[in-house]
């Protein structure tokens, strides 16, 4: 049920349109140079980018390529622990 009220006022929220692009890109350059703290921006900034999308409903540009980061570096990580493991085994 609306209120007729001219004096009643709405609440509206505006976000600026976002693009991580750039900060996935300059999180790339940080997993090239400093693996742990580009694993730590890299969370950081895809939590923002979900905050974003859970904020506006739309998915900022860029979000993507952070996700792929994340699960790429876990790819990583986990094939890592699994050679060494198989190396620590074997000797």
């Amino acid at each position: 049920m609306q209120s007729n009220n001219p004096n009643q006022q709405q609440n509206t929220v505006y976000v600026a349109e976002s693009s991580f692009t750039t900060k996935a890109i300059i999180t790339l350059v940080l997993y090239i140079f400093f693996y742990i703290p580009g694993l730590i921006a890299n969370f950081i900034v895809w939590n923002e980018a979900q905050q974003i999308k859970n904020r506006t409903g739309n998915t900022p540009a860029g979000t993507g390529c952070l996700t792929a980061m994340l699960i790429g570096q876990a790819i990583v990580v986990g094939l890592f622990c699994i050679v060494t493991a198989i190396g620590m085994a074997t000797s």
